[in-house]
């Protein structure tokens, strides 16, 4: 009698620590991430002069330069915020890894970003141009 209780205790105990890591696991995958980004229109400002100098021909180098060169620059930074948060789960990160992996770019959906006018279509467009440079220069990296 005495060795099926403790064998019973044992069970009991081995459930809940099973329990406990299996909610914990949940836990992890389903918290948030945040980044956060500050001065935004200061960093936009420094990314759309570096386009805007480069010589390398791209469209996206092209668009930047008219951009500037037209005045428009200071329009476009003054349209954005002027911090951005992004909070997303460790789940959410590797579903994005894995559609970066399998497509070897990412779209403007898989990064949720908003596109309500003009404007923000052309930043929206510059983001993504970096992100997927960026993205390709370290794809060793990612796991």
């Amino acid at each position: 009698m005495e060795a099926c209780y403790e064998k019973s205790q044992l069970i009991l105990r081995k459930s809940l620590c099973s329990l406990a890591a299996i909610i914990s696991l949940v836990a992890l995958l389903s918290s948030p991430v945040t980044f956060k980004m500050y001065e935004v229109k200061d960093y936009a400002s420094s990314l759309i002069d570096t386009f805007a100098n480069q010589s390398d021909g791209s469209a996206m180098s092209i668009a930047v330069k008219a951009a500037v060169e037209s005045g428009l620059k200071q329009d476009l930074v003054d349209q954005l915020p002027d911090k951005v948060e992004i909070s997303e789960s460790h789940l959410s990160l590797y579903r994005l890894v894995s559609r970066y992996r399998q497509n070897k770019r990412l779209q403007s959906s898989n990064l949720k970003l908003p596109a309500k006018n003009k404007v923000q279509l052309f930043m929206d467009d510059l983001i993504l141009y970096l992100v997927n440079s960026e993205l390709n220069v370290h794809e060793g990296e990612l796991q």
